[in-house]
């Protein structure tokens, strides 16, 4: 029985570890075509350290969008 509760002690210390130095965020955000160089410049000047793990940024077409609120589509619910 000591021997599993030793375990148990030293598993939450490396969980506690681990999720400290673990923190991550993730943001989403939706941009017209003519403004993504801009807000990828934007991003890299205020979120690059210059070390591994700083993050990604994915770039991907958007065929449509509708702001649920209103029901307006398109370049519009943006």
């Amino acid at each position: 029985m000591g021997r599993s509760s030793k375990l148990a002690r030293n598993s939450e210390k490396t969980l506690d570890s681990y999720t400290k130095l673990n923190v991550k965020s993730y943001v989403l955000t939706a941009v017209d075509d003519s403004i993504v160089d801009k807000v990828i410049s934007a991003i890299l000047d205020t979120a690059s350290t210059g070390s591994v793990g700083d993050g990604k940024i994915f770039v991907d077409d958007m065929d449509t969008a509708v702001d649920i609120g209103s029901g307006q589509k398109g370049i519009y619910a943006i």
